[in-house]
């Protein structure tokens, strides 16, 4: 069982070096290092739930976020880096959300990405 434990153990730690997850410490060692969304896949992921005929709530509250760790404060804070980058604009009040979107089509939102 030691022997099938090893194994996994090393199978895990080398997907998580080609993900880019991990880094190098000295004396070989590595460490986990946190995921972090980037703002390309927010603003696609937003668009896409807006395109797919989502309100701008339920945008908050999608579940691909989910796939990411993020809960709905932490959707919020990667909507607000990336509405700060000028791809649209975000306001929120309480329990209220409202985006005013830059692009209109999910076409138009493919070319803000690539020009970054």
């Amino acid at each position: 069982m030691s022997s099938l434990k090893t194994k996994m153990t090393r199978y895990l730690l080398s997907a998580l070096t080609d993900f880019k997850l991990t880094r190098d410490l000295p004396q070989g060692r590595r460490e986990i290092v946190p995921y972090n969304i980037q703002p390309t896949t927010t603003l696609y992921l937003s668009h896409e739930a807006h395109f797919s005929g989502q309100s701008d709530h339920a945008v908050l509250d999608h579940g691909d976020w989910k796939l990411f760790g993020l809960n709905r404060q932490a959707v919020l804070e990667e909507l607000r880096k990336v509405a700060a980058e000028g791809h649209f604009i975000v306001q929120f009040s309480g329990d209220l959300l409202r985006i005013s979107w830059k692009y209109k089509t999910m076409e138009e939102c493919l070319d803000g990405i690539a020009q970054r």
